[in-house]
């Protein structure tokens, strides 16, 4: 779920507005946007030789927004200390199994935070068939995932980082496809070489895509960036708790904090942090609108989850989150006299 503000702009205006009554309260707003607009570091750890440049190069190139990838020393090294995995995410790139290393590394760190990347997944495994291939990457992401207790994603990094296919690799592709194995090595030809046996209109793009996807680059990427958004909601929660205390504790610029508080943006980091506190509901939760009409079934299907047992933390959160969709519903060009949406109209 998006945020109107992630960035903090509005904040800024609404800084400059708060300070021309109380400079140091216009200075904390400043802070608050500072701390939500920075960016959320993501570290990419692990031992000498398991693909961590590659896999940071896999996730950089996933254009995380609002993350910096940042990778730190190898672990596990003779004579030398482990470097300090201080990020906002930690993800730990592992070869085969979990050793004690990586188990140091992630530990203390909750799993909404971290995420383990079993590389080099291509090499488990006794057939060669790419359905065998993924189905051994699976099974072992899964032994090591309860070995470890967080969850652990398989990804054939050297897969994921290739140069994309061009329409004068498809013949050799169809007839000589072990030539450019040292390009998408044997998985990859292989995955690519079916792929053209079994469809022969398939151009360049399509088989770049195919590649990707049997990579696993495309969920590992999508594991970092949920993470990243967990984060951000996180900054989110506290930027509006810090807001509501100030105004709160300070008349005279209390009016300007609550018509924030009140604006789109406020009720979009209220949702997101809501959702913080909603990880069963968002697992069955409708997809993201894309009309007014989705919007209002959103918002709708919210309003139903209050006639369960939340708790007053979470009714809270369910309230801030139909909030959201209604505003969406609002900014797409919902028509008042649309009678679901009157049905599922809350607070908003």
């Amino acid at each position: 779920m998006g945020t109107v503000d992630a960035g903090g702009g509005e904040l800024d205006e609404l800084a400059d507005r708060v300070a021309v009554s109380d400079r140091a309260a216009g200075e904390s707003v400043r802070e608050v946007a500072a701390h939500l607009r920075a960016p959320i570091r993501v570290h990419i750890a692990g031992r000498a030789g398991v693909g961590r440049t590659t896999v940071a190069t896999a996730v950089k190139e996933g254009a995380i927004p609002g993350a910096v990838i940042e990778e730190p020393g190898p672990l596990d090294v003779p004579g030398a200390p482990d470097p300090v995995l201080d990020g906002d995410v930690a993800v730990c790139v592992l070869v085969e199994s979990v050793r004690a290393a990586d188990r140091v590394a992630v530990a203390g760190v909750d799993a909404e935070r971290a995420l383990l990347v079993l590389n080099k997944v291509d090499a488990l495994g006794e057939s060669r068939e790419p359905a065998d291939v993924w189905a051994a990457a699976l099974a072992r992401a899964a032994e090591c995932s309860s070995d470890a207790g967080l969850p652990v994603l398989p990804l054939i990094g050297s897969l994921a980082t290739a140069r994309a296919v061009t329409e004068a690799d498809l013949p050799v592709l169809r007839q000589r496809p072990r030539d450019l194995s040292s390009v998408w090595d044997a998985h990859g030809v292989a995955v690519a070489s079916a792929a053209l046996e079994a469809n022969a209109q398939l151009d360049a793009p399509a088989v770049t895509a195919l590649l990707r996807t049997a990579s696993g680059v495309d969920e590992v990427v999508g594991a970092v960036a949920a993470r990243v958004a967990h984060v951000r909601a996180g900054r989110g929660e506290c930027a509006l708790l810090s807001l509501r205390s100030l105004a709160a504790r300070n008349a005279g610029v209390r009016d300007a904090l609550e018509e924030y508080l009140a604006g789109d943006s406020a009720v979009a980091l209220a949702a997101a942090a809501g959702r913080l506190h909603l990880v069963d509901w968002n697992r069955e939760a409708p997809a993201e609108p894309g009309t007014a009409e989705d919007a209002v079934r959103c918002a709708h299907w919210w309003r139903t989850q209050l006639s369960g047992n939340p708790t007053a933390r979470q009714r809270r959160a369910i309230v801030d989150v139909r909030r959201h969709y209604l505003r969406i519903w609002r900014r797409m060009g919902g028509s008042p006299d649309d009678g679901r949406t009157l049905a599922a109209r809350g607070p908003g």
